[in-house]
């Protein structure tokens, strides 16, 4: 098996593991996008730090920056937007 078929055979029916039965209510977690809902409900900022997730996950993936650059971008972010909510 290729490393494509060993990931998707690993990874794909462990997210959806959790998903599915979260989404028809069969356990007691909710799903990932209704974590991040609630979050975002609960305390707005939380949508900044989705997104400062997204930009280092995007970076690590499609542009495979090293655990140093994936640090020093999640840190630089997190500091803009603890600036800016300060400065609100």
């Amino acid at each position: 098996m290729s490393r494509l078929a060993w990931g998707l055979a690993i990874w794909l029916p462990a997210f959806l593991g959790l998903e599915l039965p979260a989404h028809f209510g069969l356990v007691p977690w909710p799903t990932l996008s209704s974590t991040v809902w609630d979050g975002i409900r609960d305390w707005h900022p939380v949508a900044y730090f989705v997104a400062i997730a997204m930009v280092v996950l995007f970076g690590h993936f499609e542009f495979r920056w090293s655990v140093g650059w994936l640090i020093a971008v999640a840190a630089a972010l997190t500091v803009a937007v603890v600036v800016h909510l300060i400065a609100r």
